[in-house]
């Protein structure tokens, strides 16, 4: 857990890091195994799926605690992200750095090492060096976006034509000089490819993949496509729920985990919204944890 590491100046604490990762014991997991939930049941899905005439996907996690990996590397199980507020995030605070910055250098630190499998790409911009004419999809939060703009940004520039990058993002705005990659796309299209909130983006980008067909998946014909699909959805669905302070949602929270301990933070996160009460996913799980811990 990236809580353990003492929250020293990045470059110390992520050098601490990475020997943790390298001289652990424990016996390691292949990433296809260590990663659940549906949001990672659909990249899973995706990957090594055949796209007829242009090859098959080839899926990439961007990690916290890794860096780029694939989905047959062996890793340690681990806790790191890039999100501000939690326990195991890459941003300290305490190295005069921004949020933004402390992602951005934490992610070139990781690309740096050599990782699990030394003989692969550790970079979005070693995968378009690599394979300069295929398309890069990019479907990330946008907090992970932030730690991997510097990266994207290179990537364009080893692509044969920038048009080849896309990047899916629910509700993203910007990326500071890339805004032009970004697809529009938001919570109005839940309705199209259905499933939770939380893995929209991957959702959209499989059904992207499955719709255009022999189609080229350039940056243009994505946009055009993602935009046909917006204005066909019905508007988002609203609700007027009470919103909670921090103190009644661990209050919530602490009621429930004495009757249930075995609880977890999502299905609890619905009931409190099926009680007509209000609070957002990110800060829920926060102080899930915190009153967990």
């Amino acid at each position: 857990m990236l809580r353990s590491v003492p929250k020293s100046p990045l470059a110390s604490r992520v050098g601490d890091w990475i020997e943790r990762l390298k001289s652990d014991e424990a016996p390691p997991c292949v990433v296809r195994e260590l990663y659940s939930g549906d949001h990672w049941s659909i990249a899973k899905e995706l990957d090594g799926a055949t796209m007829r005439k242009r090859g098959r996907v080839c899926i990439w996690v961007a990690s916290a605690g890794y860096g780029l990996l694939r989905l047959d590397d062996h890793i340690l199980p681990y806790s790191a992200t890039f999100a501000v507020q939690h326990p195991d995030s890459v941003v300290a605070r305490r190295d005069g750095l921004t949020p933004i910055e402390s992602q951005r250098r934490w992610w070139q630190s990781l690309a740096a090492w050599s990782g699990p499998t030394p003989e692969r790409p550790r970079s979005i911009a070693a995968i378009a060096t690599q394979w300069p004419r295929s398309p890069v999809i990019v479907a990330a939060s946008e907090t992970y976006l932030h730690a991997l703009r510097d990266d994207l940004w290179q990537a364009r520039q080893q692509l044969a034509d920038p048009k080849w990058l896309s990047v899916i993002s629910a509700g993203a705005r910007t990326l500071e000089g890339m805004e032009e990659h970004l697809i529009p796309c938001d919570a109005r299209l839940e309705t199209l490819v259905g499933g939770a909130r939380r893995s929209l983006n991957v959702r959209l980008a499989r059904h992207a993949i499955r719709e255009i067909g022999d189609g080229p998946l350039t940056l243009p014909v994505l946009r055009e496509r993602f935009a046909a699909w917006l204005a066909q959805a019905p508007r988002i669905k609203t609700y007027d729920r009470q919103p909670l302070s921090d103190d009644q949602v661990q209050s919530f929270i602490r009621k429930a985990l004495r009757r249930e301990p075995e609880l977890r933070g999502t299905p609890l996160l619905r009931r409190l919204r099926d009680q007509g009460l209000a609070c957002e996913y990110t800060r829920f799980m926060t102080l899930f944890r915190s009153v967990r811990e």
